[in-house]
């Protein structure tokens, strides 16, 4: 949902857009680890200003295991795009050491944009040293638009699956 690369860059050109200044706090407090992050860009060409402001937090369970909540805002002076919001929860759970659940849940808000705003996936993965096996369900709107993030593809539906033997190894 997040990816700090579209910030100052001009999204059709790929033209750096002056940074005014920003902030990055991170840190953890006992199982939580917390992330912030505010920066301010100004108007240069046909880019107006633009604030983008970001909040992750991410409590551990057991070893290799978490959950987490994102947030991530963006205002800009373009009245065709005056703001973005994203939200979103994701979690990676390990039983056994070999089986992996993840899953999460998006959402954006922008103007004009409603409905089908969604992004949900879950996969199940198995790993061992002789077998891999992947199950994954993932559902895109066509709406869904994290503009300081990116989407391979929106207005999908996609169930993925995948099993592979691994044959003894040489050391």
């Amino acid at each position: 949902m997040f990816f700090s690369r579209q910030i100052g860059i001009d999204p059709v050109t790929g033209n750096q857009v002056p940074i005014n200044g920003g902030a990055k706090l991170t840190g953890t407090l006992g199982r939580l680890e917390l992330g912030i992050m505010d920066v301010d860009t100004r108007s240069s060409g046909s880019n107006p200003y633009s604030n983008f402001a970001v909040v992750r937090l991410k409590e551990s369970l057991w070893p290799g295991s978490y959950v987490g909540l994102m947030g991530i805002d963006k205002r800009s002076g373009n009245v065709l795009d005056m703001f973005n919001q994203t939200g979103g929860a994701d979690t990676r759970l390990i039983f056994f050491k070999d089986w992996f659940v993840d899953a999460h849940v998006a959402g954006t808000r922008s103007p004009g944009n409603l409905s089908a705003a969604s992004d949900v996936g879950a996969s199940l993965t198995y790993r061992s040293n002789w077998l891999e096996g992947l199950v994954e369900r993932r559902k895109t709107g066509p709406n869904f638009n994290p503009e300081v993030g990116f989407v391979q593809r929106t207005d999908s539906n996609e169930i993925y699956g995948d099993l592979t033997f691994k044959g003894p190894t040489e050391n």
